[in-house]
């Protein structure tokens, strides 16, 4: 794969840069800039079913967004194919020809302390749910063991 950039100066007051990559017969082009002009960038996420998803990171007015038209994307929802991109995960790309622009992606989410920080929530809230989740099995288990050999009555 070969891949050429070129600094692009926009109507804006900051510089775009353009990017060519060439991958055997195709050519693909996307043009990024820094953080406080507009940028888009989209990548093709695997999906369970093979077909992929469309995720697009947004940053527009210092603010980054980011959208997915999987179905539960496509009502504002969280989903896999968002926060496994968030963290960088490779495996998720639907083409391994995108991953520089993951890579490029990495780049802008330690700009967004509160993503990290609500990561965080959500990795330790999941953990504390297996945990519960965990105990709750272990009593159910134990309450069909008792159901089965049967409950002392208490005599009045």
């Amino acid at each position: 794969m070969e891949e050429i950039c070129f600094l692009v100066q926009g109507s804006a007051e900051e510089p775009y840069k353009v990017t060519f990559r060439k991958k055997a017969n195709n050519l693909s082009a996307y043009c990024t800039s820094s953080w406080g002009a507009n940028m888009k960038i989209s990548i093709k996420a695997k999906s369970s079913s093979g077909d992929p998803y469309t995720v697009d990171f947004l940053i527009e007015k210092n603010k980054l967004s980011v959208f997915c038209d999987c179905q539960a994307g496509k009502f504002g929802q969280l989903c896999k194919h968002k926060t496994e991109l968030i963290a960088g995960d490779q495996s998720r790309l639907f083409d391994e020809s995108e991953v520089s622009k993951l890579k490029e992606l990495e780049t802008i989410i330690p700009q967004a302390p509160e993503l990290k920080n609500i990561a965080a929530q959500i990795a330790e809230s999941e953990k504390i749910i297996r945990r519960e989740q965990s105990k709750v099995k272990k009593v159910k288990k134990e309450f069909a063991t008792k159901l089965k050999e049967g409950i002392e009555i208490e005599k009045s």
